[in-house]
């Protein structure tokens, strides 16, 4: 077995979670984060961004973006 990295298959977590991930509540940047709209994407987008949000996995853009997703999928 290679010990190459991306080559390892992941078994499951050794021990269950006792207590689920909470926010601090008395944070600025959760605060900032959480009232950030979320509109004109696809579902499949917006969970992802929910997911992120409630993880506090969420970083702000720092410059804006634009989002091709759907230019692809439009037939010519």
């Amino acid at each position: 077995m290679s010990s190459q990295r991306g080559n390892l298959k992941k078994g499951a977590p050794k021990y269950q979670n006792s207590f689920a991930f909470t926010h601090n509540p008395k944070s600025k940047k959760t605060d900032h984060i959480l009232g950030l709209p979320i509109h004109g994407l696809c579902p499949h987008c917006h969970a992802q961004i929910v997911w992120r949000k409630k993880y506090r996995k969420y970083k702000p853009l720092t410059q804006p973006a634009s989002w091709y997703a759907g230019i692809s999928s439009i037939p010519l």
